[in-house]
């Protein structure tokens, strides 16, 4: 005897419904995973790449100022009451060769980044004699 079955098979969505009345609280717990994915890139993005700015009170002293440490993304901020500038001073003293300005009015600002790993940066004030008086900082 030769039996012959014929079998039938019928494909059925497997995507689960989600009830009316909970769809609410599904699209809240959506949104709510989202922003704390977003909080955590953002802080981790914050920390990775630290931004700091150093205020300078750049004025003549009477002691010198104190040699100091550059940071890659370091901002140094240099403000000033009277008649100042600011210039960077490649010689590394007094000297006005090759002199690049940073700024002459204050608020002038400057950011260390990676071509200035290994070097260092002298900012100095050349209105008449301030850089002579000690108004120059070396950046290492």
């Amino acid at each position: 005897k030769n039996h012959s079955v014929t079998v039938s098979h019928t494909v059925v969505n497997q995507t689960p419904t989600i009830p009316d009345k909970m769809r609410p609280f599904y699209v809240l717990k959506s949104l709510l995973s989202a922003s704390v994915v977003s909080l955590f890139l953002s802080t981790a993005l914050a920390v990775s790449e630290p931004e700091t700015t150093e205020f300078i009170n750049w004025v003549v002293r009477a002691d010198p100022y104190p040699d100091e440490v550059a940071v890659v993304g370091t901002t140094l901020k240099f403000e000033w009451p009277g008649k100042h500038n600011v210039y960077i001073h490649p010689t590394g003293n007094c000297t006005e060769d090759d002199r690049i300005l940073v700024g002459n009015a204050t608020g002038a600002t400057f950011t260390f980044d990676e071509t200035h790993i290994g070097k260092t940066v002298v900012f100095s004030c050349d209105f008449q004699s301030h850089c002579a008086m000690g108004q120059i900082v070396s950046y290492m």
